[in-house]
């Protein structure tokens, strides 16, 4: 019995995050690319704003650590949408200790005054 390929929709699929945080927004999209993972060319709009650029930049992020994604480009006539591009592999994912350490940001050093 011959297997059946994932037939992948003609229609990019949309998913817009204005008022989410960046945390909330990373688990999102880790939940949507795995129901459509094995699904190769499949795009992912989604939607961020342009904003103080804190979304974009999770979701630039999340294109580029996770396997699944080949590519994720910014709309040249609108930055506040990325499109991201399925390439097909199943499985994989960020392992949780790389979404640790991933939003992690060292903390600012002061200056001491005279």
């Amino acid at each position: 019995m011959p297997r059946k390929k994932k037939k992948t929709p003609t229609e990019p699929i949309e998913i817009d995050f204005h008022g989410y945080r960046p945390d909330d927004a990373y688990e999102e999209l880790t939940q949507l690319v795995d129901r459509y993972q094995g699904a190769k060319g499949m795009e992912i709009r989604v939607v961020h704003g342009k904003g103080a650029g804190v979304l974009s930049a999770e979701v630039e992020r999340f294109g580029r650590n996770d396997p699944r994604v080949s590519s994720a480009e910014k709309s040249f006539f609108n930055p506040g949408v990325t499109t991201l591009i399925l390439n097909g592999n199943t499985g994989g994912g960020v392992s949780a200790s790389r979404r640790e350490w991933d939003h992690f940001q060292e903390p600012r050093i002061r200056k001491r005054k005279g």
